[in-house]
């Protein structure tokens, strides 16, 4: 399955996450995962990453853990390492879960 996510649509305090029906909550937390992992490596063309699949067939939950890298758009672009999920994520730099080293002068 496919998910196209534009972060300024997820809720950026914990209450508010917290408070969320469990399926949107799981799915909120998955994403911003994603974000917090991919966005702290933006220099390698693929990024492995520890977050695990969320997608279940009738029987199993997926095994594979979520690989991305950031297209030329600045989306982030995720798949699962074993299934077919796999999905697109924008507006997410500059949230709390963008992980992306800062330069201070």
């Amino acid at each position: 399955m496919s998910y196209v996510t534009d972060l300024r649509h997820l809720p950026e305090d914990p209450a508010q996450i917290q408070a969320l029906p469990e399926p949107a909550r799981l799915m909120t937390v998955f994403i911003t995962s994603i974000v917090a992992e991919l966005s702290q490596e933006l220099s390698l063309p693929i990024i492995n990453t520890d977050v695990k699949c969320k997608s279940r067939n009738t029987t199993s939950q997926c095994s594979g853990c979520i690989d991305g890298w950031v297209n030329p758009e600045g989306v982030l672009v995720w798949a699962c390492d074993r299934c077919a999920d796999n999905g697109f994520i924008s507006n997410w730099e500059g949230t709390i879960w963008d992980n992306q080293a800062r330069t201070t002068h």
